[in-house]
């Protein structure tokens, strides 16, 4: 099965709200400060609907990824 989830529907609202397991330990301002650098980033390379980018996958095995940047 194939599936399409977008940055905004998944990475990113895990990423901020420190939702990953090695995310867990680290204190709160050095995250959001970390977290507002790397979402700067992504916004100066792919511009400011960056979370519109989407992971493609084919399950179970997720035999073919396509990262794509959708037209906005």
């Amino acid at each position: 099965m194939e599936y399409s989830i977008k940055l905004e529907e998944g990475f990113l609202p895990r990423f901020l709200a420190r939702g990953f397991s090695d995310q867990v330990d680290v204190p709160i301002g050095l995250h959001n400060t970390v977290s507002h650098t790397v979402i700067e980033r992504i916004a100066g390379k792919y511009g400011d609907n960056f979370g519109q980018l989407a992971f493609n996958g084919v399950e179970p095995d997720i035999a073919l990824t396509v990262y794509s940047k959708a037209s906005l």
